[in-house]
């Protein structure tokens, strides 16, 4: 196989780890330490840290910078960089339904056909190497077999 091919099998492999990757640092975010009154949760990526004690089965953290039950006033700009990235999600989203709603135009066939041609050329490449590279017609063929009856 090309050396072009298997890095483009390496690079595509790698983009299947990235999530996995992802999701093992988002359950690693939060790290509980006992402590005399209860127990100190502490986020490892904003460095928060809450006072969490059970109540009726359930633990109730309280923010210890005081900052109230959210915890998000300690960056005052942080509640408008969420509403803007609300916004554009529902942008984004409304976008989405909107093009799903209408069939694809004249251009957007032919993009599609040529991407399916550049892929089925490029496969039928590789069949014709592999043919070439295991062609047993090419081999010298072995004694012939003695007539029996």
């Amino acid at each position: 196989m090309p050396l072009y091919r298997q890095i483009a099998v390496l690079v595509t492999l790698a983009g299947f780890a990235g999530p996995a990757l992802a999701q093992d640092a988002l359950a690693n975010r939060f790290r509980m330490e006992k402590s005399e009154n209860g127990i100190v949760r502490l986020d490892t990526v904003t460095g928060a840290m809450a006072l969490c004690v059970e109540r009726d089965g359930a633990l109730a953290c309280t923010p210890a910078d005081g900052a109230g039950p959210e915890g998000e006033a300690a960056n005052p700009d942080l509640q408008g960089r969420i509403d803007a990235l609300e916004k554009r999600i529902e942008a984004l989203e409304a976008g989405a339904v909107a093009k799903a709603d209408r069939m694809p135009d004249d251009a957007e066939i032919d993009k599609a056909v040529g991407v399916m041609e550049k892929f089925m050329r490029s496969f039928f490449g590789m069949v014709d190497e592999l043919r070439k590279d295991f062609d047993l017609d090419k081999q010298a063929p072995s004694e012939p077999s003695p007539q029996r009856t």
